[in-house]
């Protein structure tokens, strides 16, 4: 890659993620976008109009022709990783990929060994790593100050969107491994990071819960690890209102807790002075840490807010410092970190987590999908028809028109996954997109009215407003 000219970046994958990778690459020096890909044309020609990218291609073999990228952002499903990474790899490209690397080990093996072939740079986006509390800590254990770690407490537990949105098309709902996957590729990489490879681990999940029929799902998982250089604790939980996610390290000479989610680290130490006068000076610097980073916090926000500062918000941060990272080193002025080994390590601790416990999970037949008329019959003056039926909203709309007497007529896109509660008496489910005026006219002829819920899911505001707007013409 010629260092004196702007690295030609590709996107392959046109998702939620990408427009984050673009609002970066856009004030990234050094680089330059050329193309985005994706199997949806319409997705990736969206992206493209909105980012200002030249061209957008439907396939990865078109783009690498045609755009020339040196390097691709790889942001398709985990279970397409390896096989779109090694096809750019292939072609001479470089990758970077989010996490995690692959889903099997074998498979990011092969590509550690394919770009150390092709003398091509392969990164992970691992962006925890970069986590401005971690980088903290990683200082401290590098200068000695807490001697030879001993332990690790780590804790991701946290809501997901897919779940409150009740998205079970993503891909971490597939099989219920996907989820160690998908979530905790990130403290793992922390903690490989911190202790070296994994040598050993065992994975206790909470039992499995059907979120929709054929859908399982472990919304909790207690995980014991051995590494090369000390032992760790991980829990993971899904699902719950009041997020927490942070790490303890607990070192021969003293210890740090990094709160993930509000950037606060405070260390505990011994000092030379009887024990009550330890215990004062630990509590009184830890109070002050705290207090300091809450008003950094709060000035970041006003002044992001303001926009008088780039986002200061963690995901972000850490997100920009992986993505520059792997351009300094793909451009040869740095080393690629995190490593390629580091990536594959987190993978195989992740393969090695979820085995055992795919073995053990007795299947257990899925509760009957609902059933969606193959000809609807007639509507009556008491159907009213729900669009968005799925939604929060429209959950609760279609159980208060029950309660008042009404049929429900309910329009969801995917009616495999429909809730609990319009699988009941009184609903009929129609498949289709508000969007789509054939499922419109199925669903609403003869029905004496039509609430409109649909909308459209991302974080575009003119993306919701329009798919709303639209539904409402449709109607």
């Amino acid at each position: 890659m010629d260092p004196n000219r702007a690295t030609r970046v590709a996107l392959v994958g046109a998702g939620f993620i990408a427009d984050f990778h673009l609002e970066i690459l856009k004030r990234l020096d050094g680089v330059e976008v050329v193309a985005v890909g994706d199997v949806d044309g319409g997705r990736a020609a969206g992206l493209a109009r909105r980012h200002d990218i030249p061209r957008w291609f439907g396939s990865t073999a078109e783009l690498v022709e045609k755009a020339k990228p040196d390097v691709a952002h790889v942001l398709v499903p985990p279970d397409l990783h390896a096989s779109v990474a090694r096809e750019l790899l292939e072609a001479g490209v470089g990758v970077f990929l989010e996490k995690p690397m692959a889903t099997a080990a074998a498979d990011a093996r092969a590509l550690v060994e394919l770009a150390r072939t092709k003398n091509l740079p392969l990164g992970v986006n691992q962006n925890q790593t970069f986590h401005p509390g971690f980088v903290a800590l990683k200082r401290l254990v590098e200068q000695g100050k807490l001697g030879k770690i001993d332990h690790v407490f780590s804790c991701l537990s946290v809501p997901l969107r897919q779940l409150q949105s009740r998205d079970f098309s993503h891909w971490m709902f597939r099989t219920p491994q996907n989820i160690v996957f998908e979530q905790a590729t990130h403290p793992l990489s922390q903690l490989v990071q911190l202790l070296g490879p994994c040598r050993d681990v065992t994975a206790v999940p909470a039992p499995a819960v059907e979120l929709a029929p054929g859908v399982l799902f472990h919304d909790r998982w207690q995980l014991a690890l051995t590494h090369e250089r000390g032992t760790a604790t991980l829990l993971l939980s899904f699902g719950r209102d009041f997020a927490e996610s942070f790490l303890r390290v607990l070192g021969q000479d003293g210890s740090v807790h990094v709160d993930l989610l509000r950037g606060h680290v405070t260390r505990s130490r011994k000092t030379p002075w009887p024990d009550f006068a330890d215990q004062f000076w630990n509590a009184g610097a830890g109070a002050w840490a705290l207090r300091g980073a809450a008003w950094r916090n709060a000035f970041d926000y006003v002044l992001s807010t303001l926009k008088l500062k780039e986002r200061s918000d963690l995901f972000y941060v850490g997100l920009r410092a992986s993505i520059a990272a792997f351009h300094a080193a793909a451009r040869g002025g740095a080393t690629l970190q995190p490593s390629a080994a580091e990536a594959l390590e987190v993978v195989a601790c992740c393969e090695a987590a979820t085995a055992a416990v795919a073995r053990n999970d007795a299947p257990r037949p899925a509760s009957a999908a609902p059933t969606v008329p193959a000809v609807a019959g007639p509507a009556t003056s008491d159907d009213v028809v729900v669009t968005g039926a799925a939604g929060f909203l429209g959950r609760h709309m279609t159980g208060r028109l029950l309660t008042s007497g009404r049929r429900v007529r309910a329009l969801v896109r995917r009616p495999q996954f429909a809730p609990a509660e319009l699988r009941r008496d009184g609903v009929t489910l129609f498949a289709g997109d508000a969007l789509d005026p054939v499922a419109v006219e199925r669903a609403t002829a003869g029905a004496a009215a039509v609430v409109h819920l649909a909308t459209a899911a991302g974080s575009d505001p003119a993306q919701v407003v329009a798919s709303m707007v639209r539904g409402a013409r449709v109607v």
